[in-house]
């Protein structure tokens, strides 16, 4: 009986044609509303480097992600391993904020390569529940120790 919705806008827009979209696209700007007092919230979690090269930043943007310490991705915020939120793009969606309004949030990511990204993640919002493989929560559980 659940529904979905699915928000179409690119990732990589300016401030300007994002707010431009927002306020002329009455179908964005319900998705964007409806998304934000969902009551189930699944979304991914990314390494930083990769995200930042899908979402096409530019190699000053990438390299200055990678001064700072950056290594997870989620809503387009980028999170150094102890949670610090170190840098974010324009996105028509949610941002990490806006998880504390959600009932369950469920991030979704795995493998050994993106532990230290999941446990950015964790650290820098809520997550409810965490689904994930065996190699990534080892990974994760080690590294939590250090």
């Amino acid at each position: 009986g659940a529904s979905y919705r699915q928000l179409y806008v690119p990732d990589c827009v300016s401030e300007d044609i994002l707010n431009s979209i927002l306020k002329e696209d009455i179908g964005v700007r319900a998705v964007v509303d409806i998304i934000k007092q969902a009551d189930i919230l699944v979304h991914g979690v990314g390494r930083a480097s990769v995200m930042a090269r899908h979402r096409r930043l530019g190699s000053e943007v990438i390299a200055k992600l990678e001064e700072d310490g950056a290594v997870g991705e989620a809503f387009g915020q980028y999170c150094a391993l102890d949670g610090r939120q170190v840098y974010m793009t324009n996105n028509a969606g949610l941002m990490l904020q806006d998880l504390q309004h959600i009932g369950t949030i469920i991030g979704i990511a795995g493998g050994k390569s993106k532990a230290a990204a999941i446990l950015s993640v964790i650290r820098a919002s809520r997550q409810d529940i965490l689904i994930t493989d065996e190699a990534a929560a080892h990974e994760i559980l080690k590294m939590a120790k250090e």
